[in-house]
């Protein structure tokens, strides 16, 4: 199966939104008949819909395929790594708390 790219998925983003604003902006005499109009919006913004879900589901597979190993990951951000260290140091403070009251206690 061919990998789909963003370009892909941007012109067809680009098709189905230029073609819900023909809908929306033209004039009704010009436009499907009221029944049609509605079908068309709804198969429209389905149409949206699953390339927007397909987009999210090749970007998923390519991240996931970048990033299988660990020397494949990017670095962490800063904030990342500051809150990896502060919740680090509030665990090792919360096991030597329970050590030293442990300590007190006999068996």
């Amino acid at each position: 199966m061919t990998d789909l790219t963003d370009e892909f998925f941007e012109t067809a983003l680009a098709g189905i939104q230029e073609r819900l604003d023909d809908l929306i902006t033209q004039p009704k005499s010009d436009g499907d008949p009221p029944d049609k109009f509605a079908k068309s919006i709804s198969a429209l913004m389905k149409a949206k819909a699953d390339v927007l879900a397909q987009q999210e589901k090749e970007q998923a597979k390519a991240f996931a395929k970048k990033h299988t190993r660990y020397e494949d990951m990017p670095p962490p951000t800063p904030e990342d790594e500051a809150r990896f260290h502060a919740e680090f140091e509030s665990i090792m403070r919360e096991i030597q708390s329970a050590r030293n009251s442990n300590a007190g206690k006999s068996d």
